[in-house]
């Protein structure tokens, strides 16, 4: 008997074919309602016993397969390869026997003789018919994330989205960001390769809007590294897509299963642990304008035998992405006829400066010798930085992934997985911008540097360094991983430990920089330029910088950062004792944790002299975490009038930090089901998420944020007690110094669900879903720059933290991690899922998930009101929460027919507000709907298949967004690329 099944013998004397007995049936054994005969699920199993196959074509259904042992004892199932339905599967593992297959319900079926026995019979059994015993096999389930209990009925006391293998492969996606993407609960700042300026080619997933660093990332139910620099969430597209076997987001806090970070929920990510023989397939797919060549190349290789099993799992993928002038809406900042605001840029490639209040712009034509050769600037003076910027960043990815089982005993399985990740991808801007006013030390150009014609020290030149060439960061980066486990069973207790071990490397080099200090110099007087120095020429049209200028001032820089994570973890589980309701089931464990990260700048950058780069300080931090947890089930009533089962469960984990102390969450909830059709839920539970050591211990940093001073806005002068003079109204960028805070606290949340679940047995797998959820957070941890110059502007105060010039130009921000105030989160999910036999025409799958943000309350600090940002938009530049729509919809319609299978997907985003930059005038983003098809054919026993797609059919472009930083659009939750077609072929030896 395989682990984590349990069997009862019972004797039966025939079957009458009643609504009681198949109801009583279905109660007993079902799984999922979501799971059924008519679901097409990727099946890859060795010839070997009947019962063996049997066994494991119910674990994957997650149906209930009745026979009788005698039926099938000696009997041996030939091989089963490739993606079709259970009841296929069924009668191929039957193939050449007298054994048939009856179907009890949409999720129950019979194997019997075809001869003598009949499970499902009309007639009334004689008195001395014969009696058979039958051989219930119930699949008591897997851990299904958010419970280390095995559950046989995948609707439990939490709502939990399980993404099947199937769902996977027929959505087109070639990586995990590009899925998740789209899936309803994920909203907010999540990042991808689709983040050019402020990404670093990593992506992270965000459910409920909430930031990353609250939604827990486990591979395989075990926690891994996060990214090597960001270092509070884990790097998604680090994970071998080729080796994935489901994906399990569970919707609610779970703290008191988990510990920290798993305020918002879950995703645990399930990796194949089984694969017999060799599958090799390959992907090409390109936009309908002809850029962003993706291929995708993957290899898996696996054998199973009586004892174990092994697999390796090989995957290159490449994307060549494409710039923001390729698309229609990124390739101009000025957006005022898209009805935004103008964007380009005061640095220009000719010299624009400034004396005496006085703005000045090289004439065309004229070499900016002398002051004659320059006019009065106007606002239509401006640098396009759209022309030169990526928009969805190239990129490069290769994952090893291998997997080993080995049954020690009869009791004991031994297990190794490993990984290794290898990304790279460039990140290109526009050529380097000087501000010599607003540098960290400004900078002046002398009154007798050789160049300048004014004869008078300068402080305000702005210039786009064209000469320089190309500005562009390079990402490396560089994960590995091994776990080493042991699992068994000893009478009824079960029992798992682990030893894992993974770190994260991260390179990052920028080209195309300029050297403060060498700016400095050559700029300065002759007396401050000598020896090697040269004087620089600013004043000049382009090209007025000649290569010897260029290799004076030209750098870059390399930094490096590496997170890493060691963790043991014990678990055990058992069913104590038999109530009249049902058993009593009990788990416990602990887990021992230690944490590192360690980030090393490039020696310019420690200094404050890299100009368009980035300016920081090395990082560095550990912690211990030790942890306890135990949970319980109990079954309080079943079979009772209005009461078919009423469980409740009970969680608790004990966690210490060696950086900030202890934390204890409970978690209760309640499952009810009235009868056959109705289950109702409940949950309630605390949370919290313990700063991570980059929020705790990052060095000083620098950054050019993208913030809105009031004090630009002539109706403020004179009126805001901080506006004294009016500021640059065509400034957008300002230096912002970022840094970690030792003091924090950890952040605490209330969290409770409640839900409710249809499924009419008369309707067969028709399954509805509806889940309230409500999230109160406190301590929320955040840096919100845009907070302190308002408050600046508006109050006056934080002048510790908002620093201006005599003219009132903001030349500095220090906005490091604090501890702001609190976040409410309420809203709706809801799902339904439906499959149906066509007969001689195959069968239809449909599935429909939906979440309505109904209220997403927001403190920006302890002492401001709160702010419904539900259905609006604020861009992360900006410090804001990203894209939150009230409503965000997928639907799936899957049909499979012998070789045949088709997919068509819908995407909806709803519409959203937003505000102008620098205005308070709100304006409506649109809602975006995209459409994606694919139709696969694959040949006997899928050998080969043949797969063709496309996504966004009818090639919709993203909304515009006034507010976006980058390409007038919001790349963390739309998608520019356009309509997308693909190929890919499949081939099993």
């Amino acid at each position: 008997m395989s682990l984590g099944q349990r069997r009862k013998s019972s004797k039966y004397k025939g079957f009458r074919h009643n609504r009681l007995a198949t109801g009583l049936l279905c109660a007993l054994l079902c799984g999922s309602a979501t799971a059924g005969l008519h679901d097409a699920y990727e099946i890859t199993l060795p010839s070997q016993s009947l019962k063996e196959t049997l066994v494991k074509l119910g674990e994957i259904a997650k149906i209930s397969i009745i026979f009788s042992d005698r039926t099938v004892t000696k009997l041996d199932s030939t091989a089963i390869s490739g993606n079709m339905t259970i009841e296929q599967a069924l009668q191929l593992a039957i193939e050449g026997s007298d054994l048939e297959l009856q179907v009890i319900s949409p999720r129950a079926v019979a194997i019997v003789s075809a001869k003598t026995e009949h499970v499902v019979s009309e007639s009334t059994p004689d008195s001395n018919e014969e009696l058979f015993y039958i051989e219930e096999l119930m699949v008591s389930g897997r851990k299904v994330t958010g419970s280390r209990l095995r559950q046989a009925d995948l609707n439990g006391f939490a709502p939990v989205e399980i993404l099947s293998g199937t769902e996977l492969r027929m959505s087109g996606a070639e990586s995990l960001s590009d899925l998740l993407k789209y899936i309803p609960v994920t909203s907010g700042n999540s990042t991808s390769t689709a983040v050019s300026n402020g990404g670093d080619g990593t992506a992270t997933v965000t459910l409920r809007g909430l930031p990353a660093s609250n939604t827990l990332v486990l591979l395989n139910g075990q926690r891994i590294a996060s990214n090597g620099f960001g270092g509070k969430s884990v790097d998604i597209n680090t994970i071998p897509t080729a080796a994935i076997e489901r994906i399990e987001i569970l919707k609610d806090g779970a703290s008191a299963i988990y510990g920290s970070d798993a305020i918002a929920g879950v995703v645990n990510i399930i990796l194949h642990k089984q694969f017999d023989g060799l599958q090799l397939e390959t992907y090409y797919g390109q936009s309908g304008h002809g850029d962003n060549g993706t291929i995708t190349t993957n290899a898996v290789w696996g054998r199973q035998g009586s004892k174990g099993s092994y697999m390796i799992a090989l995957n290159h993928y490449e994307q060549d992405g494409f710039n923001s002038r390729d698309r229609e809406l990124s390739r101009d900042a000025d957006s005022r006829p898209l009805g935004g605001i103008d964007k380009r840029s005061t640095a220009t490639p000719s010299a624009r400066i400034t004396i005496d209040e006085t703005t000045m712009i090289v004439k065309e034509g004229t070499s900016g010798d002398s002051s004659s050769d320059f006019r009065e600037a106007t606002d239509e003076d401006l640098f396009d930085f759209l022309d030169y910027t990526s928009s969805l960043t190239p990129s490069q990815r290769t994952n090893l992934f291998i997997n080993g089982e080995y049954e020690i005993s009869e009791r004991i399985i031994g297990s190794l997985s490993a990984s290794y990740t290898h990304t790279k991808s460039k990140i290109t801007f526009a050529p380097t911008p000087i501000f010599t006013a607003f540098e960290d030390t400004p900078i002046m150009v002398a009154a007798d540097n050789p160049y300048n014609p004014f004869d008078t020290e300068i402080g305000d030149v702005r210039r786009r360094m064209l000469e320089v060439g190309e500005r562009a960061k390079f990402n490396k980066n560089r994960a590995a991983r091994i776990s080493l486990g042991l699992r068994g069973h000893l009478e009824d207790w079960e029992w798992a430990t682990t030893a894992n071990w993974s770190r994260t490397s991260a390179n990052e080099e920028f080209t195309g920089l300029i050297n403060a200090d060498r700016l400095r110099q050559g700029l300065g007087s002759p007396d401050q330029c000598s020896e090697d120095c040269v004087a620089i020429n600013l004043f000049g049209p382009t090209g007025s910088l000649d290569q010897e200028q260029v290799g004076w001032i030209k750098t870059g820089s390399t930094s490096t950062g590496e997170t890493e994570l060691r963790n043991l973890t014990v678990d055990l589980n058992t069913w104590l004792w038999d109530l009249p309701a049902g058993e009593v089931g009990l788990a416990f464990g602990g887990e021992m944790r230690h944490e590192s990260m360690n980030i090393t700048p490039d020696q310019l950058a420690t200094q404050n002299n890299l100009i368009g780069g980035h300016n920081f300080t090395s990082s560095s931090g550990t912690r211990n975490v030790f942890e306890a947890y135990m949970e319980w089930m109990v079954p309080l009533l079943s079979e009772k009038p209005w009461v078919k089962d009423l469980d409740f469960s009970l969680a608790l984990r004990h966690s210490h930090f060696s950086d900030f102390g202890n934390s204890t969450n409970p978690k209760a909830s309640l499952r009810y089901q009235s009868n056959e059709d109705w289950t109702f839920r409940a949950t309630y539970a605390t949370g919290f998420r313990a700063p991570s050591l980059i929020e705790l211990y990052k060095g000083a940093s620098e950054n050019q944020s993208r913030l809105s001073d009031p004090c630009s806005k002539p109706e403020n002068v004179g009126v805001l007690p901080g506006c004294q003079q009016q500021t640059d109204p065509l400034r957008m960028q300002y230096l912002t110094q970022l840094g970690g805070n030792a003091t924090l606290k950890p952040e605490d949340s209330n969290s409770y669900s409640l839900g409710t679940i249809w499924q009419p047995v008369e309707l067969g797998s028709l399954s509805i879903t509806l889940d309230y959820f409500h999230i109160q957070q406190s301590n929320v941890i955040d840096a919100n720059a845009q907070f302190f110059v308002t408050s600046n502007a508006t109050t006056g105060e934080y002048g510790d933290r908002v620093f201006r010039d005599a003219n009132g130009e903001i030349i500095r921000v220090i906005s490091t991690m604090a501890n702001l105030g609190e976040r409410e989160v309420t809203g709706l999910d809801i799902g339904a899922s439906w499959s149906l036999g066509l007969g001689e025409y195959g069968s239809i799958a449909t599935n429909l998930s939906a979440t309505h943000l109904m209220e997403y309350l927001s403190q920006s600090s302890p002492l401001s009101p709160a702010e419904d940002l539900a259905g609006t938009f604020e861009d992360d530049a900006a410090d804001g929460q990203g894209t939150l729509p009230e409503w965000k919809t997928h639907l799936n319609i899957y049909w499979q027919h012998l070789h045949w299978e088709a997919a068509y997907s819908l995407n909806y985003v709803g519409s959203l507000t937003e505000t102008i930059p620098g205005s308070e005038l709100r304006r409506s983003i649109t809602s975006w709907v995209t459409h994606d098809v694919q139709m696969s054919y694959q040949t006997l026993q899928g050998k080969a298949r043949l797969t063709l797609g496309i996504d966004n059919l009818f090639d919709r472009a993203p909304p515009f967004a006034a507010a976006a930083f980058n390409d007038n659009f919001d790349a963390r939750n739309y998608d520019a690329t356009g309509r997308f077609g693909y190929a890919k072929i499949t081939l099993k030896f």
